[in-house]
């Protein structure tokens, strides 16, 4: 499965460990075997690479089966990832007339500065092949996030706080340009879309923690379809 998604990590694929169907080992008498171009037809490549590398410690056996895959993507892509960048795509589109930002006041505190911290042992884990850790620390971000704007309640500061709701869609946008990054070598299509969304125009590689905070393009924001749709 891992070959034919085409990912860049030919030793990797033979490190990884044996993957059973639904709690039965893969065998041709069985005929259990999975069909990638079937699943990405339905929940597209990269939420079937993210699947795969957050399921299970990466060089391990594990389970595949439709109903997990379905759980996550709606659940952790759909609703955690997806939500997000609608929900400050959309603030920022009503609020803000898609004004976006540029270089943040990097003398105040902001939340994204914080963010940005996390990058050191997220890149560690990556660094030790554990993929399954680095995923679970960026999904602690977006959860991070998506809690602040609950707290936060931008909808309700609007009116009486403008400057204040400016800022913190400021920071949101200089976070998910963060994140963007991180999932870059795990989802490179979902990558390039949320850039694309959050005003960063670059064809080659996704922006470094370090490049957000030194500023970043100053383009409209876009809005797009949900980069995954419920299943």
């Amino acid at each position: 499965i891992l070959m034919a998604l085409g990912l860049p990590l030919p030793r990797m694929v033979f490190a990884h460990g044996w993957w059973t169907v639904d709690g039965e080992k893969m065998s041709k008498s069985r005929g259990n075997f999975v069909d990638p171009a079937e699943i990405t037809r339905e929940f597209g490549v990269d939420a079937l690479r993210y699947f795969l590398f957050r399921e299970m410690p990466f060089g391990n056996d594990g389970d595949f089966s439709r109903q997990a895959l379905r759980r996550r993507y709606n659940s952790e892509l759909a609703n955690d990832l997806g939500n997000l960048v609608s929900r400050v795509v959309q603030m920022v589109d009503r609020y803000l007339g898609g004004e976006l930002p540029r270089r943040p006041p990097l003398e105040r505190p902001f939340n994204s500065k914080g963010v940005a911290d996390e990058s050191t042992a997220i890149y560690a884990a990556m660094e030790s092949l554990a993929f399954q850790e680095a995923l679970n620390r960026i999904w602690a971000v977006i959860g991070r996030l998506n809690r602040l704007i609950d707290k936060e309640a931008p909808w309700k500061m609007a009116e009486k706080e403008p400057e204040k709701l400016r800022f913190l869609l400021f920071d949101l946008v200089w976070s998910l340009r963060i994140i963007a990054g991180w999932i870059a070598p795990f989802m490179p299509q979902t990558s390039a879309k949320m850039q694309a969304l959050l005003g960063v125009r670059r064809p080659v590689a996704a922006m470094t923690p370090q490049e957000v905070l030194e500023g970043a393009s100053d383009a409209k924001i876009l809005k797009g379809p949900p980069l995954f749709p419920r299943k």
